[in-house]
């Protein structure tokens, strides 16, 4: 299993109580939200019919990659994020439903892309060490490692590479980074204060602090390949009991 405690250096008293402050009122907001939403079920139905569209377009001959790339990053950003905001962290959840339960760094990562259309191993691939779970979505060539280097280093690095979603492995945990325009936002079933899945403006959030960094990009081509064929993806690495 993968270990979720997080080896941070400690901020000053002021700015962490701030910190948590943010996360608290972040989490706050996403529970008291009741603006009329379409069911979790009703959300992935819709992305999948989407998905099919552009299946039947892509054996057609059609280069429907940019659009499937923007149907994708729409769903999670817009429908499948913010039904997890909220959600309970915990060193062994595994929960496969959206405001239930508990789920750890890992199963959110895994379970988020299943749920957006990826045949991906959700078990195995929660297991897995973070630069395994990286390694088994994003090309070689398009995975970057920093080992101690300030967290504004890491994130100039995927702000480099344009608007998209991406993975971050850190010492002891996995999450998405969302950067869309002047938003970069750390989304991940957070240990720390409010122990739970949150986005968070990354480049303040706590859990970025790490010795070491592995970033990739997703939903390139061959991600999106297997997205449109509904292929499995295999996970790097092996099965930890």
């Amino acid at each position: 299993m993968l270990l979720l405690l997080l080896a941070c250096h400690a901020p000053s008293p002021t700015t962490a109580a701030q910190q948590r402050s943010v996360r608290r009122q972040l989490v706050a907001e996403a529970r008291a939200d009741t603006r009329p939403r379409d069911s979790y079920a009703e959300s992935l139905a819709r992305l999948d019919l989407r998905r099919q569209d552009l299946a039947r377009r892509h054996r057609g001959g059609e280069d429907v990659f940019d659009e499937a790339r923007g149907v994708v990053l729409e769903s999670i950003s817009e429908d499948i994020f913010p039904a997890w905001y909220g959600t309970l962290w915990d060193f062994y959840g595994t929960t496969e439903t959206p405001g239930e339960g508990q789920i750890a760094c890992g199963y959110f990562v895994s379970t988020v892309l299943r749920d957006a259309g990826f045949e991906v191993q959700r078990v195995r691939l929660a297991q897995q060490a973070s630069e395994n779970i990286i390694k088994s979505l994003v090309p070689a060539e398009d995975i970057r490692r920093y080992s101690r280097e300030d967290v504004d280093v890491v994130l100039d690095g995927i702000e480099s590479q344009g608007d998209g979603l991406y993975l971050v492995g850190l010492d002891y945990h996995v999450a998405f980074v969302l950067r869309e325009g002047e938003r970069l936002d750390m989304c991940h079933s957070s240990v720390l204060d409010p122990g739970a899945v949150v986005c968070e403006p990354a480049r303040t959030a706590p859990a970025m602090v790490s010795g070491y960094h592995v970033t990739g990009r997703l939903l390139r081509e061959p991600m999106l390949e297997a997205w449109l064929a509904g292929a499995s993806i295999a996970t790097v690495g092996t099965v930890t009991e």
